[in-house]
């Protein structure tokens, strides 16, 4: 049987249908929401909702061996296809177009990663 301590993050209902063993449900709470001020209880940020898309598609890149459909990510994070392929490019995806009658851009992950560094950044007017 797993321990399961409700001291640090209390399960969801949604969470006890699928029955999450509770040491990952706290580690996924506790990474990918942040605290409240002067309470227990947690939230989900913008930032926290980020952190989650791309860790997402980090891991969907890695178990389709570098290259998926941006129509594909999309439609299974329900986000429109301008985010997902967003979330593809700061992966270091490169995004070609597809062949008629498929949706979407093919991206695929250029490794070695070439990041570009704090002074090729452009800079707002």
């Amino acid at each position: 049987a797993i321990y399961k301590d409700t001291s640090m993050h209390p399960r969801h209902k949604c969470d006890e249908q699928i029955e999450t063993p509770f040491m990952i449900w706290n580690h996924l709470v506790g990474e990918y929401s942040t605290a409240k001020a002067q309470s227990r209880a947690r939230r989900i940020t913008r930032e926290d909702q980020h952190k989650v898309m791309i860790h997402f598609t980090a891991l969907l890149l890695h178990t389709c061996r570098g290259s998926v459909f941006s129509s594909d990510l999309a439609s299974v994070l329900n986000i429109d296809g301008d985010r997902s392929q967003m979330y593809l490019r700061q992966l270091g995806c490169v995004l070609a177009p597809t062949k008629l009658g498929q949706s979407g851009r093919q991206a695929v992950l250029q490794l070695p990663l070439k990041l570009p560094s704090l002074g090729e950044r452009k800079r707002p007017k």
